[in-house]
């Protein structure tokens, strides 16, 4: 018999502050029945935000933003991790959208950012809206970069809509999408993107940038998604320099062909 599930309605700042803080500092597998529900729009007024969940204790439950308005996320990363409103997911988010800014500042080794989520691993992110500007110093040595998720691993990405404007975007290593940086064995089903993406003029390395996902590899599909932004670059004595439409760098040493439609 499954456990019940357990209700938890946030109306304003200060409960979704305490609810972020719990979230990362109680680990337990009863936050799989655990259903957040946004009564109302929230503006965190432009403070820090330290994201929710983690690679190693992601968010394992469901927040349903009930179509509510988060505005005011303020992230600047200054250290190697997984940036968004979320850090890192295994659970689902939906009905949701985020005003705000990211500055990524770390010369790091890898971080992944994402306006709902940087890492999404078995979890799902549905009918959420992104509306942030991103912001590279262009010294980041890796970076997994999208307006919903920054890289998702067995997951799904559904009916999300990203209007993110990446500025100043460059480093060693750079995947970076409209939707998202990087899938693997994931679905990205019904997106648009109408954002901005701009690489730094003069960065050097390896990236991939595409106007709804960065890089593809394994049972990965692009469905019915629609680029209406601008996605361009400009860089010199890059390795694999990829400049695409709706996807650019796919993993071809599998044997899964994705798809890749368009409406």
């Amino acid at each position: 018999m499954s456990e019940q599930q357990i209700i938890l309605p946030i109306r304003t700042k200060k409960e979704l502050m305490d609810f972020a803080r719990a979230s990362n500092q109680l680990h337990n597998d009863q936050h799989r029945n655990l259903v957040v529900t946004l009564t109302e729009d929230i503006n965190l007024g432009g403070k820090e935000w330290t994201p929710i969940g983690n690679e190693n204790f992601p968010f394992h439950g469901t927040f349903d933003g009930g179509g509510h308005i988060i505005r005011g996320l303020h992230i600047s990363q200054n250290r190697e991790g997984c940036y968004g409103l979320f850090g890192a997911i295994d659970g689902t988010v939906k009905n949701l959208t985020i005003l705000g800014t990211m500055t990524c500042l770390a010369d790091d080794l890898y971080s992944a950012v994402g306006g709902i989520a940087g890492v999404v691993v078995d979890g799902h992110i549905q009918n959420c809206t992104a509306n942030l500007t991103m912001e590279s110093n262009g010294k980041n040595v890796g970076l997994f970069a999208g307006g919903i998720a920054g890289r998702v691993e067995n997951g799904t990405i559904q009916n999300c809509h990203s209007s993110v404007v990446f500025q100043n975007s460059g480093g060693i290593f750079l995947y970076l999408g409209g939707v998202v940086g990087s899938a693997a064995d994931s679905q990205i089903n019904s997106c648009v993107f109408d954002g901005t993406i701009h690489i730094l003029d003069g960065a050097d390395g390896k990236f991939s940038l595409g106007g709804i996902v960065g890089s593809i590899e394994g049972q990965s599909d692009v469905i019915r998604c629609t680029h209406n932004g601008i996605a361009d670059g400009q860089w010199q004595d890059t390795d694999f320099p990829a400049v695409g439409d709706i996807i650019r760098q796919v993993d071809t040493e599998k044997e899964h062909i994705p798809q890749m439609e368009q409406c």
